[in-house]
């Protein structure tokens, strides 16, 4: 049974096909980016915890 007090999400806006091509080739650049630096926090952080 729904609540009533639930609300619709939002609708997203109306963009023209090439606006959103864009949006989601800037959304996987920035994706990858993102991996490749958590990636190097790992790594540096194993490095750290190696006995000298």
């Amino acid at each position: 049974m729904a609540n009533k007090t639930e609300v619709p999400p939002p609708e997203p806006p109306e963009l023209e096909p090439e606006k959103v091509r864009q949006l989601i080739e800037y959304a996987d650049k920035m994706t990858a980016f993102m991996e490749a630096e958590m990636e190097l926090i790992h790594e540096l952080g194993r490095a750290s915890r190696r006995p000298i």
